[in-house]
């Protein structure tokens, strides 16, 4: 008897799923449960988009940064609740693509296993997180399960970049660029027109101490926090720059950049900007493809930048008579810049983060878990583990998943970059240096553990490795 093809199994376990579904979705129409209408409806919609690995990739990349405004909707009718099923639809739908992709393209998967390291690193780094899950030192495995969802969940993202093509890849590039402009208008309705009573009633039952700047909000958008918002309007700004300068007929985008830059501005987002300036200035910088120039060109940048960031300042306004919102935030935003070491800086909390993660990390070679320092100490484990800052990137990875975990990570940001690097000074390729400045700039600002930007930048990890390794064999 001839086995089932692996098109049919997906489509059997599919139905099979649509009729569970369609139960629960039905008792929550009776019992008038929004919540729980919504996930049934995101899980049929998506989970029918899933079944092919490209347009599951680009509806969920669609879905991860409107996701949390989606769960604030449901607080119209519906109370908010610690643990939202709403949180991780996303979740489910990908491990269902990387679980197809694991049994039934396992031989293509162990043939670039073997043909690149990067590969290696990765499926190695994933083995250690997922043995950190049981980590005793951060407070229990329902800590270690919740951390898993920043952690490998997104990285699973990098196999499913394995499978995307350029044209694809293309695409969503333009597609990030568009999100961003949303986002960002959306953004800056909130600073200047306020927030719905959904997103207040967030604010007082879910919101963190970090959202304030002052005693106002900072804006959120559509995102799950501030810093995941100002991140994502951070690599889409960064890209918006790269197809501007990619090509003449690309000037339109000018108008897009000038709103994220803005809605980056308003959300008084001193990391994130200064990560858009460093970005989009290597960009420009790496497009001289001569490194005498490109060092010239940096001291120029740097010497020019310090001198108009040192004659920036704020004018008194005459018809305000008390700080509004916007002037708060716009003034948090220039500070921060025109004087990073300013004694009421937040640079020095974070480097007493650094340091207390250091010392951790000393103290703790093995790492603390995957749920450390994240909303997964927070919501199933202590206090003190949530507090500690997820600061300077790379040092907050080895408290989670130890030095072995480190530097794994270090090793595929290293190649990764190099190969990059590289192949664009031999080849002049667009990709290639675009690639080499989103991850400089994540190595130095972070951004693997979030929902909507972890994501992006797994999935790009895969994506350009598959084709420097085409390359490679070419």
């Amino acid at each position: 008897m001839n086995s089932l093809s692996p098109k049919t199994l997906r489509s059997i376990g599919f139905l099979c799923l649509v009729f569970v579904l369609s139960y629960f979705f039905s008792k929550g129409i009776v019992e008038n449960n929004i919540r729980i209408i919504f996930v049934i409806g995101l899980l049929l919609v998506l989970g029918t988009l899933c079944l092919n690995i490209t347009t599951g990739v680009i509806s969920l990349l669609v879905f991860l940064p409107f996701m949390a405004f989606l769960r604030r909707c449901v607080y119209a009718s519906n109370p908010y609740v610690k643990l939202d099923p709403i949180l991780i639809v996303a979740d489910a739908l990908t491990i269902f693509m990387f679980s197809y992709i694991f049994l039934f393209e396992g031989k293509q998967l162990r043939k670039w296993f073997k043909e690149n390291r990067v590969v290696r690193y990765i499926t190695f780094l994933l083995l250690i997180c997922v043995l950190q899950i049981f980590n005793p030192l951060q407070g229990g495995i329902l800590v270690g399960l919740a951390g898993a969802k920043f952690w490998i969940v997104p990285m699973l993202w990098f196999y499913l970049g394995l499978y995307i093509t350029e044209r694809k890849m293309e695409f969503i590039f333009y597609l990030i660029i568009a999100i961003g402009v949303i986002t960002a208008i959306y953004g800056l309705y909130q600073v200047f027109y306020g927030f719905t009573d959904f997103e207040k009633y967030w604010v007082n039952y879910g919101g963190y101490t970090a959202l304030k700047v002052g005693k106002y909000i900072r804006p959120f958008s559509t995102f799950a926090s501030a810093q995941e918002y100002t991140t994502f309007l951070m690599i889409s700004g960064i890209i918006t720059v790269a197809y501007i300068v990619r090509r003449q007929r690309n000037l339109y985008l000018l108008l897009a950049l000038g709103i994220i830059f803005y809605g980056l501005i308003m959300a008084s987002a001193r990391g994130a900007i200064l990560g858009f300036l460093i970005g989009s200035g290597l960009f420009l910088i790496l497009g001289l493809r001569n490194f005498k120039k490109i060092v010239l060109a940096s001291i120029a940048i740097i010497f020019i930048s310090s001198i108009l960031i040192s004659q920036v300042s704020l004018p008194e306004s005459p018809i305000e008579t008390e700080h509004s919102i916007k002037r708060t935030l716009i003034e948090h935003t220039a500070s921060g810049i025109t004087d990073p070491f300013a004694k009421s800086s937040t640079l020095w909390y974070r480097f007493q983060g650094a340091s207390s993660a250091f010392f951790r990390v000393i103290r703790n070679p093995l790492g603390l878990g995957l749920g450390v320092g994240n909303l997964a100490a927070f919501k199933f484990g202590s206090s003190g583990d949530a507090t500690v800052p997820e600061t300077f990137f790379l040092i907050g990875s080895m408290m989670k998943i130890g030095i072995l975990g480190g530097i794994l990570l270090i090793l595929i940001f290293y190649h990764f970059i190099k190969w990059n690097f590289v192949s664009y000074v031999e080849k002049n390729d667009f990709f290639c240096r675009l690639e080499v400045v989103i991850f400089f700039v994540i190595l130095i600002c972070g951004g693997l553990a979030l929902y909507s930007t972890g994501p992006i930048s797994w999935l790009l990890l895969g994506w350009g490795t598959k084709r420097l390794t085409d390359e490679q064999k070419d």
